[in-house]
């Protein structure tokens, strides 16, 4: 078999993901999609491996769908890349490699809180605004490496990128963040903060109560509020830790 050479890591899938690939131009028939897949072999953030019912030519366009238990749908297009026939035990399999051209659908259980907002008459808008009161008081550590990765699709499939940027502030209750795309009130996060001074680390699940657009910087930049929940033992342990340190109680 031809050895690819992929600049991100593979991800194996697990049992249950469900692979469809039909040709491109056939996409909108329903009556002409025929599974051009027999099952993935691999995957990463910008393409996949999958054994075909048949030798795929290169520079085909495709469409891909993966399927994941629990309703979440991945879609994209693609172009083979390469395809190979292997023999073993006197059996051929074909295999063919992918590479994603352009994601037009990524869909998951939606769960939705509606956005908190100031609607008082004279009140002019500020970029916290919509965050809800926190109990516990806010500190601003420095050194801090933030990860957030949203939940989803491409989590589930290892394929998520990390859009936090840097953390703002942060109470024993949730973060205020700096992140490089919107994310949606209601969303589920994955975060992780890096502690330089004192070294511990937090993992938590979040929820974003309110995300709106940075218009003072040029680039795509958004402030985020996200409220901490099932945070581990151990992390809420790092935590008041840190908020010991920072603000000495």
């Amino acid at each position: 078999m031809k050895k690819e050479r992929r600049r991100h890591g593979r991800t194996h899938p697990s049992k249950g993901l469900e692979v469809r690939c039909t040709v491109a131009e056939h996409a909108g028939r329903e009556e002409e999609r025929y599974n051009l897949a027999c099952r993935i072999v691999d995957v990463s953030a910008k393409g996949a491996c999958l054994v075909t019912v048949g030798r795929l030519r290169k520079g085909v366009p495709v469409a891909i769908d993966l399927f994941v238990p629990h309703g979440v749908h991945f879609r994209s297009k693609a172009t083979v890349q390469w395809y190979a026939t292997v023999e073993s035990r006197g059996r051929e399999a074909h295999v063919a490699g992918l590479h994603f051209d352009r994601v037009f659908s990524t869909e998951g259980p939606k769960k939705e809180a509606p956005a908190r907002s100031d609607s008082r008459p004279g009140r002019t808008a500020q970029l916290h605004t919509p965050e809800p009161v926190r109990a516990h008081k806010r500190f601003s550590p420095e050194e801090v490496n933030l990860v957030c990765l949203p939940k989803g699709l491409l989590r589930t499939l290892g394929l998520a990128t990390n859009t936090g940027r840097r953390l703002k502030d942060l109470s024993r209750g949730g973060a205020q963040i700096v992140c490089s795309r919107r994310l949606k009130p209601g969303e589920r996060v994955d975060l992780r903060l890096e502690f330089g001074r004192p070294e511990l680390n937090i993992e938590a699940e979040g929820v974003v109560r309110w995300c709106q657009r940075d218009t003072a910087s040029l680039e795509p930049r958004y402030l985020a509020g996200v409220v901490f929940k099932n945070l581990p033992e151990g992390s809420e342990r790092s935590l008041r830790a840190i908020e010991r340190a920072f603000i000495g109680f």
